[in-house]
């Protein structure tokens, strides 16, 4: 739930916490909502959440992935 609140009203200064918990955290629900979150809060200028997100479509949890991608699609929609 922490995850997925810094995404809903953290701006750019939670992008560091969720980068953290997609690449870290041992929950993989933890890692799913941190991925949405970046999904709506990074810009394409965010080359370390990009590279996070990417290393995220490399799981074995397919709800991950797919958290992951639709993250980087959601980016690429903003920053064309």
């Amino acid at each position: 739930q922490a995850a997925r609140g810094l995404g809903r009203i953290g701006g750019h200064d939670s992008i560091d916490l969720l980068t953290n918990a997609l690449s870290t955290d041992r929950s993989e629900e933890v890692r799913r909502e941190a991925a949405l979150a970046l999904g709506r809060i990074a810009t394409s200028q965010d080359t370390k959440v990009i590279e996070a997100l990417r290393n995220a479509t490399l799981s074995n949890d397919p709800y991950l992935v797919s958290a992951a991608e639709n993250a980087l699609a959601n980016i690429n929609s903003r920053n064309p």
